[in-house]
């Protein structure tokens, strides 16, 4: 009887540790009012396996991280040229974007305007995405401090370039 029962502790840590682990991995998501209990959740889980003495194995999850990253990143870069395209034949911001904004603001915030606002080289006369950033700066899409980080981070890639093409 005792075997029975230490077998199973052991299959009940060994389950806690690989569900604590994922939680921590890939949190799931949560409305942006429950964002701190979800951060106290993790640090807790974090403290909870350290006293299990379990390590996190990061190097295996930053590779899958890393990997995931670019997929999204190549995702939110078709959505960008798909609502470029849109306003192209519309003159209007799509509607998509303008519900992602309101409704999905974690991933307009944190994901899509990152990925819109990549530093580049800015051509003299704007092209139809910079027309397409301006319309969103226009009716307050874009914060301004954001769009203002945009423009000197691309001012600091076009020297950049220079400074690189100068013998």
């Amino acid at each position: 009887m005792k075997k029975v029962v230490q077998r199973h502790i052991q299959q009940s840590e060994r389950s806690l540790k690989f569900v604590l682990q994922a939680h921590i991995v890939r949190p799931p998501f949560v409305p942006l009012k429950c964002r701190e209990l979800l951060t106290d959740y993790i640090l807790l889980a974090k403290t909870r396996l350290a006293d299990l003495k379990q390590p996190l194995d990061g190097a295996l999850e930053e590779d899958q991280d890393i990997e995931s990253r670019k997929k999204m990143n190549e995702q939110i870069e078709d959505d960008i040229q798909k609502a470029v395209v849109l306003y192209q034949s519309s003159k209007k911001i799509p509607s998509s974007i303008m519900e992602a904004s309101i409704f999905r603001k974690p991933y307009y915030v944190g994901k899509f305007l990152p990925v819109l606002l990549k530093p580049r080289a800015l051509p003299d006369i704007p092209d139809l995405r910079m027309k397409f950033i301006d319309a969103l700066k226009q009716v307050d899409k874009i914060p301004s401090t954001l769009y203002t980080n945009y423009l000197k981070a691309c001012k600091a890639h076009m020297t950049g370039m220079n400074a690189e093409s100068e013998p």
